[in-house]
Parts: structure tokens; C-alpha cells; sequence
């Protein structure tokens, strides 16, 4: 987004940051040269090494002098699958369907897989099940993304069908244009039965077979889901510290790992922080009032131990903090699906917008930020700590406010969420809308930024708040 010189934050460049953002889509897609089935900046592995240690690189490089790389144990496992296969056998094969993907975690077939029937189960609705008896065969199951892998349909069926059926396994098209890999946290719907994703494609082919074949002729699969769970040694936090006027601090969080590219999740958000941290380190420590502490954590996919450490290991970092910033999911493109086809837009897509612990002059300076800035935001602001931000709760009371930028897109944890879903011009967007509530709350004292403020809700509680007036017609 070209922004005219007078612009305050005119120099928050839109391509740089897309320049990192591909660099972070780079290194996942450079962790599958060895084969791996499941790929990306995966927590613990060589890509999110990397990933962190580009951004500790950046820090150096803007010139920020307190500067760390600091490791830490992982305590969650993470499913690995070793083998994975799903064919169809008989009369109509064989043909190898490459979408097949085992959902995270998943049971795991007997030694050689399992052969079996496959049935038709439309969306796996009570109705659907009704009378059918599904004994020994693969249930072929839709889910609707409502609006992706994150949200959808099937996180119910797939438990329906493991409850009210004997299916010898699960296999479950994420309905979503062409033939997307999904890694979606399923597999303990499914509870002891195999379960895999499928993109549509390869599950419109199956379907196809069942109505070619006919009750007399339902296709054979051969399904194969061998896998382990694993505990990475470690993981790395980058920290960079810009000393203010004060010894009061404002955090910035943004997670280093991913599933597959994971542009949006989280590349977006890394690129706004570097940026950010290049904006603010560029200016003099007098012209800061506060201290910005910048940190890319390590972990989010397995627990959040990177946001954990920074709590429990450097509490100095929250004791006289004013606001910390979630940067998670911050910018992709607005997208629908038309006729088949995936439709994008010039804007981004709209994203849940938090304002944790808030106060009227909060909301304020926040509201601001997003009319200013073109922010495309639900019409209801969140109260609640969302995504890597939710181990922010292990702080003691009264707690961190927060705000934060979040969207789970239809790209989200598969292999459409590459670097053509996020726009420099997004980027930009969301880059300035952080910095002017960074300046915003800068601008006041602390006593000023507590007068009124709620308390922040408890895990569980309902996460939307109140209707976002700066969505109003005419406001």
C-alpha cells in the first residue's frame, strides 16, 4: 500500500514484510525434503528453529541491543504419522488418493491396514445414520467449514458416527474447492476408530464410484494409518527489548510454528512483529515512552509453552505492563466460494477483534485504530484471550489487557494457506492499526488506561462481547 510521506507510519513497508512472510513460507516448504508426511514449521523442528532464529537475526540487525534466543523443555506431544495410505482395491482400482491425511491424532489401523467397504453417509447427520448399518465398512462422511477446518460440520459427525456406528474407519472430506490437505484437530472425535481427511476432489471421485457401483458394487479401500506421538526435545523463544522512557512495557506475542506453510497462520503475524520492532527500534529511547518487549514464541500447536515461559520464567515482563498485543492470524485476503471456486477480494477477510481487560479509553484508542485504518472486523468485539494469547491466563490477577487481531480462513491448517493469501497491502493495514495503539495508549498513564476497566473473563466464558460500534452504517 503506497502511503503518502505525511502518513505517520508511511515508513510500516507492506513489502518487506511480505518479503519475511515469504521467507517463513520458504522454510516450511523446505521441511519437506525429508520425506516427512506431516511438514511445515512444525513445533520443535529444524523450520521453526529456523523461523526464530531469522527473527532473533532481524532484531540484531534493527540495532535492539537486549536481544535472546532461549530454549526451553516441551511438555506436550505431538502426533507424527509414519505411514499413510488409502487405495481403492477391486474392480474399480487400484488408484492411491493423495489428499488422504491422518487427522491429528488419530487411531491407528492393525499391522497392513484394513480393507472394507466405503459408505456413503452424506454429512453424518442423525438422518443420514438412520437404519444404516455400518459394520466393517469406511464410512465417507462431508463436513461444511464453517468457515474452515477450525470450525466445521464434521468436528460433531465424525463423533456421531464413532458413537451410533460400528465403521471400521472414518474418512472425512473437508468440502472446500480442489484437493486440500487438512490438518485439522479431529481425531479424538473419532475416539478408537482410524480416521483420515480428504480433500473434495478425491472424496467427489469416491462418491462417484458408490453411485457407479451401486448397492451391489460399493468400492474396496484399503486404509492404511500408522503413527506415533512424539515429544520434541525443545523449543526457542526470540526476545527483543527496546527500553523506553519507563520502565512500564507493552508485550507483542506473535508464534513462530505452523502446519504446512502457514502464511497466515502464523507468518503474518511474525512479519507485523518484525516490522514493528524495526519501526519502533528505529527511533531514539526517548521518544518511547514505555518499554516494548518483542517475542516470538515457539510451541502454539503443542500446548503454548513459548507464551507459558515468558509468564513463569520473566514475570519482570508483565510486572508494570500496560497492554500486551497478539499478533496471530493478523491479515489474508477476503475470500468466498463461488460456483466451485475459491473468490478473493481486495481486503482482507473480516477478523475477530479482542479488547481484553478493557477500559472506555481502551475501546476508544482501539476503535480508533480500526476506522483509521481500514480494519475489517466482526460485528462483535471479543473480551476473551484467544489463540497462542490464552496462556496469558497463568498471570496473576488483575491480569493483562490485550488486544488482538485473529480470523481463522478457510485456508486455515492446510495447504492453501501459502503465501498468495496475504497482501502486502493487508499487512500494512494491520502493521499500522497495531502501531497506532501502541502510540494510542503511549500517550496515556496507566492510571488513566485502568480507570473502569472490566475484569477479564475466566477460561469457558462466552468470548463476544458487545456489538462493535465502529461497524455501525455511519459511525
Amino acid at each position: 500500500m503506497p502511503a503518502p510521506a505525511t502518513h505517520p507510519y508511511a515508513a510500516l513497508d507492506g513489502e518487506r514484510m511480505h518479503d519475511h512472510l515469504s521467507h517463513f513460507v520458504d522454510l516450511a516448504l523446505d521441511s519437506r525434503g525429508d520425506g516427512a508426511l506431516l511438514w511445515g514449521r512444525l513445533p520443535g523442528s529444524v523450520a521453526a528453529l529456523a523461523a526464530t532464529e531469522y527473527v532473533h537475526k532481524g532484531f540484531l540487525e534493527y540495532g535492539i541491543e537486549d536481544v535472546e534466543l532461549v530454549r526451553f523443555p516441551m511438555k506436550w506431544n505431538l502426533w507424527w504419522p509414519t505411514r499413510l495410505d488409502l487405495t481403492v482395491e477391486g474392480s474399480q482400482g487400484p488408484y492411491t488418493l493423495r489428499s488422504a491425511f491422518a487427522a491429528t491424532p488419530s487411531a491407528q489401523t492393525p499391522e497392513g491396514g484394513i480393507k472394507a467397504h466405503l459408505a456413503y453417509v452424506g454429512l453424518g447427520h442423525p438422518a443420514d445414520l438412520m437404519g444404516r448399518d455400518l459394520t466393517g465398512r469406511i464410512a465417507l462422511v462431508y463436513s461444511v467449514p464453517q468457515p474452515s477446518a477450525f470450525y466445521h460440520s464434521g468436528l460433531t459427525s465424525v463423533r456421531r458416527i464413532a458413537q451410533m456406528t460400528n465403521a471400521a474407519g472414518i474418512l472425512m472430506v473437508m468440502d472446500l474447492p480442489g484437493n486440500v490437505v487438512v490438518a485439522g484437530n479431529l481425531g479424538w472425535s473419532a475416539g478408537k476408530i482410524p480416521l483420515m481427511t480428504l480433500g473434495k476432489d478425491d472424496g467427489d471421485y469416491l462418491r462417484e464410484l458408490i453411485e457407479a457401483g451401486g448397492l451391489d458394487d460399493p468400492p474396496m479401500i484399503r486404509m492404511v494409518v500408522e503413527g506415533e506421538m512424539r515429544q520434541p526435545a525443545e523449543a526457542r523463544n526470540a526476545i527483543g527489548i527496546l527500553p523506553g522512557r519507563s520502565d512500564e512495557t507493552i508485550v507483542l506475542l506473535a508464534h513462530t510454528d505452523s502446519w504446512f506453510q502457514g502464511a497466515t497462520d502464523n507468518a503474518s503475524g511474525l512479519a507485523v512483529l518484525m516490522e514493528l520492532a524495526r519501526h519502533y527500534a528505529s527511533m531514539k529511547q526517548e521518544d518511547r515512552p514505555r518499554t516494548l518487549i518483542f517475542a516470538a514464541t515457539e510451541g502454539h500447536h503443542a500446548g503454548s509453552p513459548g507464551v507459558s515461559y515468558l509468564v513463569r520464567q520473566r514475570p519482570e515482563f508483565f510486572e508494570k505492563a500496560v497492554l500486551g498485543i497478539n499478533l496471530e492470524h493478523v491479515a489474508s485476503v477476503g475470500v468466498g466460494v463461488y460456483a466451485g471456486s475459491i473468490v478473493t477480494s481486495n481486503t482482507e477477510n473480516p477478523r475477530e477483534l479482542s479488547i481484553v481487560g478493557q477500559s472506555p479509553l481502551l475501546k476508544r484508542i482501539t476503535y480508533k485504530a480500526v476506522q483509521d485504518n481500514g480494519i475489517v472486523v466482526s460485528m462483535q468485539t471479543s473480551h476473551n484471550y484467544r489463540g497462542d494469547a490464552n496462556h496469558l491466563r497463568e498471570l496473576p490477577p488483575p491480569g493483562l489487557p490485550l488486544i488482538g487481531l485473529i480470523e481463522s480462513p478457510i485456508w486455515y491448517h492446510s495447504t492453501l494457506d501459502d503465501a498468495s493469501v496475504v497482501s502486502p497491502q493487508g499487512l500494512t493495514r494491520a502493521a499500522r492499526f497495531f502501531a497506532q495503539i501502541i502510540d494510542g495508549v503511549n500517550a496515556h498513564t496507566a492510571a488513566e488506561l485502568d480507570e473502569g476497566r472490566k475484569p477479564i473473563p475466566t477460561r469457558g466464558a462466552h468470548p463476544m462481547g458487545e456489538r462493535n460500534p465502529s461497524q455501525r452504517m455511519g459511525e
